[in-house]
């Protein structure tokens, strides 16, 4: 298992299931605990791989609620592999069905919407050649908590980011703050209220809220 701490955020890489029977018993009580820690879950699966049963058994025993994705990687070999286009990076039209058919079968197998899938391939050899990277980053702002998104999307290459994925995180920012406003304001209302209180019992009240509310605001801006 491994940490990559991005200032704000942390990704944790845990050993995938599948290897041996004992090894999987010791990784569940793993991924129960860190589960629950986490804002988003990204399973990542091959894209040609067909092995679901220790998926499935996996997802029932963890029974996370924590939001869900898979990411089939390596797209560039869902069937005919010939037919992938690598100065665009770009599946042929055959492979393209296929890859829509892998993320219905995922679906259904693991019982997760295809909103949550999303194929992708990345070049070796340049990491700034990819296929569907924009997308799985557009999924990715859909899914994570509010409060997470802002400093996830800053933390992002800009290769990866898109009109759609930004108007995620600005939405989901907003939507944040607007829903918090009322703790974040709480701590002052018996003050402003005292304030208001004082200022309507003297005379010249309208300019004396103005002054008290322009030095109001100018304490608690430093």
């Amino acid at each position: 298992m491994s940490y990559h701490d991005r200032g704000n955020i942390i990704f944790c890489d845990v050993p995938g299931i599948g290897e041996t029977q004992s090894r999987d018993e010791d990784y569940i009580p793993l991924y129960q605990s860190l589960f629950t820690e986490c804002d988003l879950i990204i399973w990542v699966i091959k894209s040609d791989d067909r092995a679901y049963a220790e998926i499935q058994k996996t997802l029932r025993e963890v029974n996370s609620e924590t939001p869900l994705m898979f990411a089939l990687s390596n797209a560039d070999k869902i069937a005919p592999t010939k037919g992938w286009n690598w100065e665009t990076m770009q599946p042929s039209l055959e492979q393209e069905t296929n890859l829509k058919l892998k993320e219905h079968e995922v679906s259904k197998e693991l019982k997760i919407s295809t909103n949550n899938i999303v194929a992708f391939a990345c070049d070796d050899e340049n990491e700034n050649r990819n296929y569907n990277l924009k997308v799985l980053l557009e999924k990715i702002m859909l899914l994570l908590p509010n409060k997470t998104k802002a400093s996830f999307y800053k933390a992002t290459s800009e290769e990866a980011k898109s009109e759609e994925s930004k108007r995620t995180t600005q939405k989901g920012t907003l939507d944040y703050i607007f829903e918090n406003l009322g703790k974040i304001v709480a701590p002052f209302v018996p003050l402003v209220s005292k304030l208001v209180v004082e200022v309507l019992t003297e005379k010249d009240s309208l300019k004396k809220i103005f002054d008290t509310g322009l030095e109001f605001f100018k304490k608690f801006s430093k």
